[in-house]
């Protein structure tokens, strides 16, 4: 499964909304995939800087990693890999857990939500 990052107006977002109740109305199967609409192509690139984007392919490089190894991975700072992490929550493009260590303590772990994110923006 893969997720959809896009760009696209309020309108677009109507327009596939009907033509999949539609779909739906005769009985045709529907592929769901979890799907994020940005309305300007503008915000996606508030969304995926170069930092964030190498903390994004440091989490799909991997199958599931650690904050701490993030950050080393990554040489940024521990807030702002957390700050990154926390925004792609939000879209639904990542997925964290607490894990118990081993002997004590525990620590966030996160995942790719989806095998495959597709980035689309129209201008």
């Amino acid at each position: 499964m893969s997720t959809i990052l896009t760009s696209g107006s309020v309108e677009d977002f109507f327009d596939k909304a009907r033509q999949l109740a539609r779909k739906i109305d005769r009985g045709e199967k529907v592929e769901t995939r979890p799907k994020v609409i940005m309305v300007e192509p503008e915000d996606m690139g508030a969304y995926l800087t170069p930092k964030r984007l190498k903390v994004l392919k440091a989490i799909r490089a991997a199958e599931e990693t650690s904050v701490a190894q993030l950050v080393i991975q990554t040489k940024q700072d521990r807030a702002s890999v957390s700050r990154t992490i926390k925004r792609f929550e939000e879209l639904g493009v990542v997925i964290t857990a607490m894990k118990k260590n081993p002997g004590h303590g525990q620590h966030k772990v996160v995942r790719m939500a989806s095998e495959k994110l597709e980035l689309r923006a129209e201008i």
